[in-house]
């Protein structure tokens, strides 16, 4: 929910360009870096024909049809990054990432949030280099439950740490809260009738159809629920 919020706010911030993961403990497309990197390196090309261009360029060259190299992701992740001039990142859900990989990740954030004025194959005569080729404004947000491996990892960073009783006033004020049993009952639903809108003066019917990225919001995605 907050990482959510944050991503919906800084979508908002003109001449930004936002990107997201929310990661998953047991998910391979969302529990490790370089899941995490593709997923990344898709938001920042999107939309942005020089500099896909360029990554396909570089991976066509390694002789790599699927991003498998550490080294390369963190790359061509720099290469992404810098081609806008200011970029809003959230990982979501770092504390269940893998064991071995949080330090590869938390690396990469910290490669990325340092000075590099260096301009890249990605960006030179590009309308997506900075002025002067200076580097990209960068924030990166890193959300999570507390353990022993990031609480190591984040000594020496701004920490904000939310705890039961900070969060329950906002629980309570919610419309409509979601009980567990209603999340059961959606993973066990396997009626594909249309749904008939109970009280609705012209009993509106909503057909049964399975959602596609395109129909979620921004800022929202697919879990193992289904929702």
């Amino acid at each position: 929910m907050l990482a959510s919020a944050i991503i919906e706010a800084a979508s908002k911030q003109r001449g930004s360009k936002v990107a997201f993961v929310y990661c998953e403990n047991g998910n391979p497309n969302r529990d490790n870096f370089l899941s995490i990197a593709r997923n990344l390196l898709y938001q920042l090309s999107h939309n942005n024909d020089v500099l896909t261009a360029y990554i396909d360029a570089v991976m066509s060259k390694k002789g790599q049809m699927k991003l498998q190299r550490t080294g390369l992701a963190k790359e061509l992740l720099r290469v992404a990054v810098r081609s806008h001039d200011s970029v809003f990142i959230v990982i979501d859900g770092f504390d269940e990432c893998l064991k071995q990989d949080k330090k590869s990740i938390f690396q990469w954030v910290q490669s990325i949030i340092s000075s590099d004025a260096m301009p890249h194959g990605g960006q030179q005569g590009s309308a997506d280099q900075g002025e002067h080729g200076e580097p990209a404004l960068v924030r990166c947000l890193i959300v999570g439950q507390e353990d022993g491996d990031t609480s190591r990892l984040l000594i020496g960073y701004p920490v904000l740490k939310i705890l039961p009783a900070d969060d329950a006033p906002n629980i309570k004020a919610g419309v409509n809260p979601i009980d567990p049993v209603d999340l059961q009952n959606l993973v066990a639903w396997r009626d594909e009738a249309p749904l008939v809108k109970n009280g609705h003066p012209d009993l509106l019917q909503l057909p049964f159809a399975d959602p596609t990225s395109e129909d979620l919001p921004t800022g929202f995605t697919s879990i193992s629920l289904g929702l």
